[in-house]
């Protein structure tokens, strides 16, 4: 929680996106296009089902926006973060695909 300074405060992990689609920026262009411009290699975003409230549809633009052709530019890697366990890497990777870099956390491993 961040207080903002007038006796509120916001949530960025619980239940919550501050992408406000469509009267801001969209989840493809803004975790997937923007950093294939800036040359990124890959992108992590929060993944649906993680701590972090992205939704399936959201998580799934975000690859589209890493992937679909731009040209010149090069398709970037998605990679789904966030409260990601082993478990849910098959279903991950039918979502979405082969060419995804998958980030499990160290809490993962301790736990197992």
């Amino acid at each position: 929680n961040d207080n903002d300074g007038d006796g509120t405060t916001s949530n960025t992990g619980k239940n919550t996106s501050h992408i406000h689609h469509p009267h801001g920026l969209s989840h493809d262009f803004l975790f997937g296009i923007l950093p294939r411009l800036c040359g990124a290699d890959a992108v992590i975003f929060p993944n649906a089902g993680g701590r972090f409230q992205f939704t399936r549809e959201e998580c799934l633009s975000v690859a589209n926006g890493c992937r679909r052709p731009m040209g010149r530019f090069l398709s970037i890697l998605p990679s789904p973060a966030g409260g990601m366990k082993l478990d849910r890497v098959e279903e991950m990777r039918n979502e979405f695909g082969d060419d995804t870099l998958f980030l499990i956390g160290m809490m993962t491993l301790i736990f197992v």
